[in-house]
């Protein structure tokens, strides 16, 4: 981790202190290499990669775009919307289909646009801090009185909230409309 991390010195004084570690280290399998990796291991890599590649940026736009097209090739996602909440309410961040090559917008308030995310989801983390994974958000209960739902007729739902030191301060919002369960694994 400490060579990830930019701390190359720190990581080769622990080598040469504890030559023990030297046979634990491994290497990280190579960003582009087939998925041969067994399926629990898989969400760790992609949020692995996400962060390598967040790392090397220092542009915040370039961040975004590149948090987003991570996440939603990771998980397989048609679009995606990373929002922020303040206390005014939620604020779309960014924005954007799986091909796009760019995803960061001028912030907005939820709901300014015909093509946010419904809030419907965003409410159920809010009240429970925990992800969401819906197989069929048009089927399901909790959302069939959800606009947004119903008007785009939305299937597979992941919104994953984001915490920073306790408190909720946004989340990762995406959705595949054409296969339901394609979240569920």
């Amino acid at each position: 981790r400490f060579y990830s991390w930019g701390a190359a010195a720190a990581a080769a004084a622990l080598l040469d202190d504890f030559s023990e570690l030297r046979a634990a280290a491994t290497p990280l399998p190579a960003e582009d290499s087939p998925a041969a990796d067994p399926p629990e291991s898989i969400d760790l890599l992609a949020v692995i990669r996400a962060s390598q590649a967040i790392s090397r940026e220092l542009e915040e736009t370039r961040i975004l775009d590149r948090l987003m097209a991570t996440a939603l090739h990771s998980a397989g996602a048609e679009v995606g919307w990373l929002l922020r909440r303040e206390t005014q309410g939620w604020f779309v961040w960014a924005r954007g289909a799986a091909t796009a090559e760019s995803f960061a917008c001028a912030s907005t308030s939820l709901g300014e646009r015909p093509d946010d995310p419904p809030a419907g989801p965003l409410r159920y983390i809010e009240r429970s801090g925990t992800p969401l994974v819906v197989a069929d958000a048009a089927a399901d209960q909790r959302f069939a009185d959800d606009p947004v739902i119903r008007a785009r007729r939305t299937r597979a739902i992941l919104c994953v909230p984001v915490h920073f030191q306790g408190a909720l301060v946004g989340a990762l919002y995406v959705e595949h409309n054409a296969l339901p369960g394609a979240f569920t694994g």
